[in-house]
């Protein structure tokens, strides 16, 4: 299931892409009723808390396929929001604490991987902020 519906992001968001012209100024962040990525967020919020119940269990196979799956949405969302302004400094720190995950994970080093989850975090916590601001302005 997960696999068709980042099958369908993917032809959805290179079909809107493949519709704009390369030249043009990148478009303004779209404000809360216009945000279709709305769904990349939901995307990544439940493979996040995946990854939570499965470090709350120390499963870390399931650790470990959950923040591949992140990974790819991250660089999936890398390529289409490139233009966003300060939204790809958080992708890429949204990226670390994902490497970090996998890395920590591997070592099944749980403290490690709780770590890394922490970073993952507040990254997201920190984009959200970033995302409001840009809305009220």
């Amino acid at each position: 299931m997960r696999t068709f519906l980042l099958a369908g992001l993917l032809i959805l968001t290179l079909g809107q892409a493949a519709g704009q012209d390369s030249f043009s100024e990148p478009e303004p962040f779209p404000n809360l009723e216009q945000r279709p990525f709305n769904l990349w967020m939901d995307v990544k919020l439940e493979e996040s808390q995946a990854t939570f119940a499965a470090l709350a269990r120390a499963d870390f196979d399931a650790i470990r396929k959950s923040a591949l799956e992140l990974k790819t949405m991250n660089r999936l969302e890398e390529f289409v929001r490139r233009s966003t302004p300060g939204y790809s400094t958080q992708l890429r720190v949204f990226e670390f604490g994902v490497d970090e995950i996998l890395a920590q994970a591997r070592q099944k080093n749980i403290e490690g991987v709780t770590l890394g989850f922490q970073q993952l975090t507040l990254s997201c916590v920190n984009c959200h902020k970033q995302l409001r601001r840009l809305e009220e302005a």
